[in-house]
Order: structure tokens, then C-alpha cells, then sequence
């Protein structure tokens, strides 16, 4: 008995620390409205927000790796846009 709750507990760890490290691997929907709401606020359209945000998302497959962008990178992504 007492194995077999280690094993479930076991099971159950292991379950929520792939679903934790995952979860950072993608832009979720918050990460893609605070880009688009942060392009639009400085005068970009919705067009070329979106294109922006498709090209950061290819290029950064992890939001949090745009945290810190510099200039040079950031005029990188927007070359194909409008």
C-alpha cells in the first residue's frame, strides 16, 4: 500500500512539473495581447502589430525571451512589416 501511494505521488510530480516547464515554451494569449496592446499604444497598426507579433513568436519561441530585446532585434522583426 505504502508503494503504491509513493508510485501515484511519483506520477503526480512528475505530471506537474512537465506541465510547468512546458507552459513557459509558448506564447499564451496574455503574452500575444500585452505585445499587441504595447505595439498599438506606440502608434503601430493592428496590421502591423500583428505581423510584429507573428515574426517575434517565430523568432522567440519563449515570451520571456523578448524582455530583453534591444533596439537592433526589435527593428529585426519589423522589416517584413507594413
Amino acid at each position: 500500500m505504502y508503494q503504491k501511494n509513493i508510485n501515484i505521488l511519483t506520477l503526480i510530480f512528475g505530471i506537474g512539473l512537465l506541465l510547468v516547464s512546458c507552459s513557459n515554451a509558448e506564447w499564451n494569449a496574455i503574452d500575444q495581447k500585452k505585445l499587441m496592446k504595447q505595439c498599438t499604444d506606440e502608434g503601430g497598426s493592428k496590421s502591423y502589430c500583428k505581423c510584429y507579433l507573428k515574426n517575434a513568436m517565430k523568432a522567440y519561441p519563449n515570451a520571456k525571451d523578448m524582455e530583453d530585446l534591444d533596439f537592433e532585434a526589435s527593428v529585426e522583426l519589423s522589416l517584413e512589416c507594413e
